[in-house]
């Protein structure tokens, strides 16, 4: 089994947001490759991995034990884990303590570096929200929280300051702007400094008929990347661990932005033979193989 060769400075993770897409077969994924096989795969040439399945369906405990298995191989590696959706967008604080059994083989396994708790675009900060928030805290005690809000309300001295007594972390990300989001941020407090890339596909992402892929369709050039690699690297300066996810996943593009990411970093990833041959610009960065050197 190969050694994870996206890791990054210190405390600094870089990877990706999921692992079960059928469009990476071919580009990300040797064909033939076993379902099964993905996530030790991608475990072999990143240091963590979002779960985004966990937003859609509650794991079934046992799942998240084999996932923990499955990356057995692959020192340091860290999942984190993406909070469930009827919690975080319907309110169902019911189904916190589920979540909690549902994870708590990668805790136990200390496999577990970050529970992220996204919420929508028009989740703004209310006596309401804030009180959601308070429940949600309390419920998830003794988890690694960090919530994604994209309201820029949330930009108030004493929620932060509350967000640092409850050590709770809040997710820097980068997306198609609104007028209410939050700026660009390297926010560092709480269990970790956690990045997100979600691509700047635009005109798909305020598009209501616009598909999953479609959204996510997106390649971050050096130049875009460039303000938030200064980013990171401040954070790391700050926070006990730093998480850098590419959630731009369609046909690939996540990790070949990730294996950028480790690259601009200073590092010398490793990075699956068929993304080299799909985005011909890693090969003079990244190696198929440890111990290769990058071809020019």
């Amino acid at each position: 089994m190969r050694s994870p060769r996206a890791t990054s400075p210190a405390a600094v993770r870089v990877g990706v947001a999921g692992w079960s897409y059928e469009d990476w077969q071919g580009i990300v994924y040797p064909r033939g490759l076993a379902p099964g096989a993905r996530l030790p795969y991608l475990a072999s040439f990143f240091d963590c991995i979002e779960i985004n399945s966990s937003f859609y369906a509650l794991p079934r405990p046992e799942t998240a034990a084999r996932w923990a298995a499955q990356v057995r191989d692959a020192p340091g590696f860290l999942f984190t884990c993406k909070l469930l959706s009827s919690i975080t967008h319907k309110g169902s604080d019911e189904a916190l303590a589920p979540f909690r059994a549902a994870v708590e083989p990668l805790r136990a396994a200390g496999r577990l570096g970050a529970v992220l708790a996204q919420f929508p675009w028009n989740f703004e900060d209310t006596a309401a929200a804030r009180d959601r928030l308070r429940r949600l805290a309390d419920g998830l005690e003794g988890l690694p929280l960090v919530l994604e809000l994209r309201h820029r309300s949330f930009l108030e001295e004493g929620f932060l300051r509350w967000l640092r007594e409850r050590g709770i972390g809040l997710a820097n990300i980068d997306l198609p702007a609104a007028a209410t989001s939050l700026p660009a941020s390297d926010f560092a407090f709480g269990p970790a400094a956690y990045f997100r890339f979600h691509g700047r596909n635009r005109a798909a992402w305020f598009d209501a008929s616009a598909g999953r892929d479609r959204k996510f369709d997106y390649l971050y050039s050096d130049r875009e990347l460039a303000p938030w690699i200064a980013r990171i690297r401040r954070a790391a300066a700050e926070a006990p661990a730093v998480f850098v996810i590419a959630n731009n996943h369609y046909r690939g593009q996540a990790p070949a932005n990730a294996i950028d990411i480790a690259h601009l970093l200073g590092r010398v990833p490793c990075a699956p033979a068929p993304l080299l041959a799909a985005f011909p610009h890693l090969r003079g960065r990244a190696a198929a193989e440890p111990g290769e050197l990058p071809h020019a």
